[in-house]
């Protein structure tokens, strides 16, 4: 298991992953509609934030993305057959780690609302609580001394 910078030739395997997801899945389509693109991907990692990935056997299994303008986690996701692997936990800290370099005393992101799914208790479990709901979203932050 490898962690590494994500730079703009892994874009089509951290889409791969995405698109794999089995909860909270959305098309390519409906990430676009979200305003998640390559395009917005790459200007997320070159211009506001950074990311990093996880590789196994030179196969991307997780990555995540940070923006370091606002503190927001911006996109996690795991390759579901590596879930529980701690592959998610380990990414989730190597952003916080760098959104306290940057100088950030509260993170934030947004996710589903439900509870059931995985999401919900992985960032409980890592110290996040809700926020506020608002259209069908869920934010969640983090305060950090």
């Amino acid at each position: 298991m490898e962690f590494r910078e994500i730079n703009s030739n892994d874009i089509p395997a951290i889409f791969s992953v995405r698109l794999s997801t089995d909860e909270n899945h959305f098309s390519y389509k409906q990430l676009v509609e979200h305003g998640i693109s390559y395009e917005s991907v790459k200007e997320k990692i070159e211009k506001k934030g950074k990311g990093w990935v996880c590789e196994i056997n030179k196969t991307v299994a997780g990555f995540v993305i940070a923006d370091g303008a606002s503190g927001e986690i911006w996109m996690i996701a795991v390759v579901p057959s590596y879930i529980n692997k701690k592959i998610g936990s380990q990414l989730l800290t190597i952003a916080e780690n760098w959104l306290k370099e940057k100088g950030h005393k509260r993170f934030w992101l947004i996710t589903d609302p439900d509870k059931t799914l995985r999401a919900y208790s992985f960032y409980l479990k890592h110290g996040w609580a809700k926020w506020k709901e608002e259209n069908g979203i869920l934010f969640m932050h983090k305060e950090v001394l």
